[in-house]
Parts: C-alpha cells; sequence; structure tokens
C-alpha cells in the first residue's frame, strides 16, 4: 500500500513540475506565508480504522513563490518552516504515563496547481491541489510517569532507533502526503486554508502514527516579474 502511496504523491510533483517548465509567459510572483496550524495524530488500529492520538497547535511560516501562465490557473510552491506533534492527556497511548507531549520542527516544501475564478472587482475564490514533502529538523518528548516525575527529552534520531525503553518512539525524519485547499485572493494579499493528509507512517516502530494538519495563513506577495 505505501508503494501505492509514493506513486500518487511522486505523480502530483512531476504533474505540478512539468507546468512550470511548459508554461509560456508566466507571471511570476514571489511572498511571505505566515499563520497557525494544528496537527492531529491518528494511530492505525486496523488498516481500515484510525483513532485520534492526540492534537498540537502550531505555527507555519516561510517564503512562497506563484508561477500564473493564465488568469485562472497557477502552480504554487513554498518553503515552509512548521510546528507538528501531538499531545495525549488520557493515558490511552502509554497506560503508564499520566500525560504525553511530542514535538516536532519541521520544513515543508508543498507544490500545488490552483484555478481561481474571479468575483468581480472583489478578487478571486482559489481552489488547490497537489502534494508535499516534509523532513523534521528537530524535535522533543515530554511526559510525566505514575509516580508523578515529569521526563523531557530532545529527539535522538540514532539512539531512539535503537531504545529498548517502553516510552520510546523511533521516528522517521522524512514525510510526504497530499494537499487540498482553498483560499481568496485580492491584489497581492492571498488568505489560505489547507488540509495536509499525511500518507505514510511517521514511526518506524509497532505503533502506527500518521499525521494530519491543518493550516490557516495569509500570504502577501511583495514582487511580480513577467517571464
Amino acid at each position: 500500500m505505501d508503494l501505492y502511496k509514493r506513486i500518487i504523491v511522486a505523480c502530483l510533483f512531476v504533474y505540478c513540475s512539468v507546468g512550470v517548465v511548459s508554461a509560456q509567459n508566466n507571471v511570476l510572483f514571489v511572498g511571505a506565508r505566515a499563520g497557525v496550524n494544528t496537527s492531529v495524530v491518528l494511530q492505525e488500529i486496523t488498516p481500515e480504522g484510525f483513532v485520534v492520538v492526540g492534537k498540537h497547535v502550531g505555527y507555519n511560516f516561510g517564503p512562497t513563490i506563484h508561477f500564473e501562465p493564465k488568469l485562472f490557473f497557477g502552480i504554487n510552491s513554498a518553503i515552509i518552516f512548521n510546528s507538528t506533534g501531538w499531545i495525549d492527556k488520557t493515558g490511552e497511548v502509554f497506560d503508564t504515563l499520566l500525560y504525553r507531549k511530542d514535538v516536532f520542527k519541521n520544513i515543508q516544501i508543498p507544490l500545488t496547481v490552483s484555478l481561481k475564478f474571479g468575483i468581480g472587482e472583489y478578487g478571486r475564490i482559489v481552489i488547490e491541489g497537489g502534494g508535499y514533502a516534509q523532513y523534521t529538523l528537530s524535535g522533543y518528548s515530554d511526559f510525566k510517569d505514575l509516580s508523578g516525575q515529569i521526563h523531557k527529552k530532545a529527539v535522538d534520531w540514532i539512539q531512539w532507533n535503537e531504545s529498548d525503553s517502553e516510552y520510546d518512539i523511533s521516528y522517521k525524519r522524512m514525510n510526504m502526503g497530499a494537499v487540498f485547499g482553498v483560499g481568496f485572493q485580492h491584489k497581492c494579499i492571498y488568505i489560505g486554508a489547507n488540509y495536509n493528509l499525511g500518507l505514510f507512517n511517521i514511526t518506524k516502530n509497532e505503533l502506527c502514527l500518521h499525521n494530519h494538519i491543518w493550516n490557516m495563513y495569509v500570504i502577501v506577495r511583495t514582487w511580480k516579474r513577467k517571464t
């Protein structure tokens, strides 16, 4: 199943990239993005079923680039720095813990195509879809055991993969997924919201977790050039 998911994401990237290369007489926009996100980690119980492990409210920001070969069509990318993770306050994941929080700082590169529908002088409604690749730069785990003792450790990607501790999760640095979003554009301001569907398990052990992210953000396009 993971192989098919990787093929789908790769096809999305190739499709968007071909559009960038083949576009003639583009208008190129460069801007800056900032916003908030909510990441939700789901645990796969069966191949058909997931349960929510925990949620985390974070941020997203970074430079953006937008190609517009036609007024109703666009190709978008960015370099986004974001914060994701999960908080379990119920002890459902580890019944020997009273509380656990895992937080990660990532760099994400999305590549999407968008369709734009004008609404007169008010602006344009935008619908987008595509894929993303995400790499985790750093992370930490914060948890409290049944005795009330608090533990906090930075993620050591090598040692954690070899750890025998019942509390440690071996995370993967790389993740890929699909992006679906909507937005509103008025002149140089773009207000958007999208959903990042993580397609792969983010751990290396038996605890199968999938990361899903809801983003809300504002883009200010500060530079424009015809190519």
